[in-house]
């Protein structure tokens, strides 16, 4: 990956990045409540994102990520999450380089798993944490990956950035929806 396009892309998507982690709340520290808001959040995205992370000729490891995600939320293998409260025709992810900007924001979450594993294991949260677990065993294979795939001839940069940004935002507005509907659950309760 060129070094002077990932300071772009980075300076790019770090509000979007910053937006999407003020919504779990973790730099206010880690619970049970805010681990499943995450999981249920990363759970429909990365079902949305699926079928872009399907056409990358490179394991992207989103069906084993998918598979914990569900082991954590202690759902059905054949659980499918309702998805259609979310926009997801905003952006079309057809070419290689709009494929890339949303792995991109996956393989990189794996940096920031391997801190909230630490600190959920340390604190002793009482959570499953068998995506955490899958997604640091992974994330070095990802970063490879995603580097390799990034030093390709003819990528788009600003269908990198869009890509990114845009998924940044749906992990965001995923979140923010959940949230607002587990809090009227609780005013209704």
């Amino acid at each position: 990956m060129n070094e002077l396009f990932r300071k772009k892309l980075r300076s790019a998507t770090t509000h979007h990045h910053t937006a999407v982690e003020t919504i779990f709340g973790f730099d206010k520290g880690i619970s049970a409540e805010s681990l499943d808001l995450f999981h249920t959040t990363m759970l429909s995205a990365r079902t949305i994102c699926e079928t872009a992370l399907r056409k990358l000729e490179i394991n992207t490891y989103n069906g084993t990520l998918i598979k914990a995600l569900k082991k954590d939320l202690d759902l059905p293998e054949n659980y499918t999450p309702n998805i259609n409260p979310y926009k997801t025709s905003e952006i079309e992810i057809s070419n290689l380089s709009t494929q890339l900007g949303v792995f991109y924001v996956f393989a990189g979450s794996s940096a920031g798993a391997k801190i909230l594993l630490n600190t959920a294991q340390k604190e002793a949260i009482n959570y499953p944490l068998y995506y955490f677990n899958a997604l640091v065993n992974s994330s070095s294979n990802q970063m490879r990956d995603l580097k390799l795939m990034l030093s390709q001839e003819g990528l788009i940069e600003d269908d990198i950035i869009s890509a990114a940004q845009y998924t940044f935002q749906l992990i965001h507005d995923i979140g923010t929806h959940e949230l607002k509907r587990r809090n009227t659950k609780l005013q209704n309760t």
